[in-house]
């Protein structure tokens, strides 16, 4: 089985409890997919990383993604663009299920889910 892990950003520090949820899950097939990827320890080479077609470089953590990466990101989630990219990335790598990490991430994939007819796990924490 192969999961499309969505997120908003992967992997700020304080979020290394989704990289271990994730990472504990061998029998799964993992891809993750968000518009900003951060570089740091959680980007495992085990795991198949979607580019984001936003992304111009990879930030050493999250206080260091400049404002300009962070506008583009939301307005090309706003547009619709970054749904197209991905549901491209759908058709050509074929995953089982998306699931998507925090309840606006869930939101923004619904539609997602939809055109590409997969089902869609959202995770709430907190």
């Amino acid at each position: 089985m192969q999961v499309l892990h969505l997120f908003e950003r992967y992997l700020t520090g304080t979020m290394n409890w989704a990289f271990r949820l994730i990472d504990h899950c061998v029998a799964v097939e993992h891809s993750i997919a968000a518009p900003l990827f951060i570089d740091n320890p959680f980007r495992k080479a085990r795991f198949d990383f979607w580019d984001s077609p936003f992304q111009r470089n990879l930030p050493k953590d999250e206080w260091s993604i400049p404002s300009s990466q962070h506008l583009a990101t939301q307005l090309g989630m706003r547009s619709g663009y970054y749904n197209r990219y991905l549901l491209q990335q759908i058709k050509a790598k074929k995953p089982d299920i998306l699931h998507a990490h925090f309840a606006g991430v869930g939101w923004q994939a619904l539609s997602l889910s939809k055109k590409a007819k997969l089902p869609l796990i959202v995770s709430f924490y907190g």
